[in-house]
């Protein structure tokens, strides 16, 4: 997030919902709905919430895919040599 907004009290958020919508949608920034002057949700565009909800998936996949690539052109380690490489990693842990 590139810069900081401003918190929007729950009174002002229903006096003034269209507005603050508005704001959300334009900045893709949250923006914090305070109780009380304390904060207690956080109002996002629908695009930043799917972008949110959707980035775990996206990287997952795009690792699948560079590894099917590495298949693909033969870059490929065998389970021997992985298994090695592990059992040489947890020697040095439990020392």
């Amino acid at each position: 997030m590139s810069k900081r907004t401003k918190p929007v009290s729950v009174t002002e958020l229903r006096a003034n919902a269209g507005r603050v919508m508005r704001r959300a949608k334009g900045s893709h920034e949250p923006i914090v709905v305070t109780e009380r002057g304390r904060p207690s949700a956080v109002l996002l565009s629908l695009e930043a919430y799917t972008a949110l909800r959707g980035s775990p998936d996206r990287a997952l996949l795009r690792e699948i895919g560079r590894g099917e690539r590495d298949v693909a052109r033969g870059r490929t380690v065998s389970f021997e040599q992985v298994r090695a490489d592990v059992e040489k990693v947890l020697s040095r842990v439990h020392r």
